[in-house]
């Protein structure tokens, strides 16, 4: 067989491998972190003189990668360390110290390495481009705390970890916007709310559902 025959019998075998190349999802891998501000739904702490739940302010970091469905679908996976949990400030109690009750601020810590799938529908608009989200997202404990900061007695933490499942279930949603700095580097900005379907509290005791707000920051390059 001489060149000539083998290079017109590969033309076909280069052709196939091209459009194979050009049909492979664009995908981007990145990193992302931000502001968590972490509370929860609870029926424990509405009686008569209970100041309520706050937000606990914490942080959130992780990757992330987006494939690319169609022109405006995306899949996007995630892994995020997040601080969640809550505050109750001036509640009145007793310390290991002081029999007399006293004022403090008591803060649940529960941190969790989470993995939310989201579904993205995005916009071309320029450098521009604005989307939306929502998916599920499952989630496991790391560690849970019990933070108590009294007024007048020493600060004291303790652990909570076998009053709180190792597993949440929970769903996301939000909004937000990128900045494609090159065709391949982009930067983007978003907020999500993360609403809790499971009630973690494995005691006795009043329910627990994690809510919450992130506001993050990324960086992607395609691949």
């Amino acid at each position: 067989m001489n060149k000539r025959s083998t290079i017109v019998l590969l033309l076909p075998l280069l052709h196939l491998t091209g459009m194979t190349a050009l049909a492979a999802p664009p995908l981007e891998l990145g990193v992302q972190g931000g502001l968590s501000l972490a509370t929860a739904s609870s029926d424990g702490f509405d009686f008569p003189g209970s100041p309520g739940l706050s937000s606990r302010t914490g942080f959130a970091l992780g990757a992330y990668a987006t494939i690319r469905l169609t022109n405006m679908l995306y899949l996007q996976p995630e892994v995020q360390y997040v601080q969640r949990g809550a505050m109750l400030e001036g509640l009145a109690v007793t310390s290991p110290q002081r029999p007399e009750p006293e004022v403090a601020d008591v803060t649940f810590m529960y941190d969790y390495l989470t993995f939310p799938i989201l579904l993205k529908g995005q916009m071309e608009l320029g450098a521009l481009s604005p989307f939306l989200f929502l998916g599920p997202e499952v989630a496991f404990r790391i560690s849970a705390e019990t933070h108590v900061n009294y007024s007048v007695s020493d600060p004291h933490t303790f652990s909570t970890e076998d009053d709180i499942s190792n597993i949440d279930y929970a769903f996301n949603f939000g909004a937000g916007v990128a900045y494609h700095i090159t065709p391949v580097v982009s930067i983007s900005m978003n907020g999500r709310y993360n609403l809790g379907l499971k009630d973690i509290r494995e005691l006795m005791g009043p329910s627990w559902k994690s809510r919450g707000w992130q506001v993050l920051v990324a960086i992607g390059v395609v691949v």
